[in-house]
């Protein structure tokens, strides 16, 4: 998943978290930033790009999930992306034993992981 989308995703988690939170100082501050003052409050303009983002209504902030996230990156992905990224996440997890291949060494496996990120 594209760093940003990740980042994002998060924020809105913690968002909803405030929003949602069983301090009533915390939930105050967090309604009034996201609903009454959204440009005046740093809160407020995350929820907004994040609804903006992810294309929902601000006031179903809640709705976005690492789920839906990873559903819209691979939608907005082309498949060459796409099968890049598979390959990645698998020397991923060989370079860090996850999985083993005894094939190349772990320079190799270092090597390719470079050249797939940077091409």
């Amino acid at each position: 998943m594209p760093l940003k989308v990740e980042l994002e995703c998060r924020c809105a988690g913690f968002i909803t978290k405030c929003l949602s939170s069983a301090n009533q100082t915390v939930r105050l501050i967090a309604t009034q930033g996201v609903y009454s003052q959204r440009m005046l409050s740093p809160i407020g303009r995350n929820a907004q790009y994040c609804a903006a983002l992810f294309e929902v209504f601000i006031s179903n902030i809640a709705a976005i999930t690492k789920r839906m996230a990873w559903i819209r990156a691979e939608a907005q992905m082309s498949k060459t992306d796409f099968d890049k990224l598979k390959v990645i996440s698998e020397l991923l997890c060989v370079q860090h034993h996850y999985i083993s291949l005894n094939t190349f060494s772990m320079a190799d496996v270092a090597d390719m992981i470079e050249t797939l990120c940077t091409a």
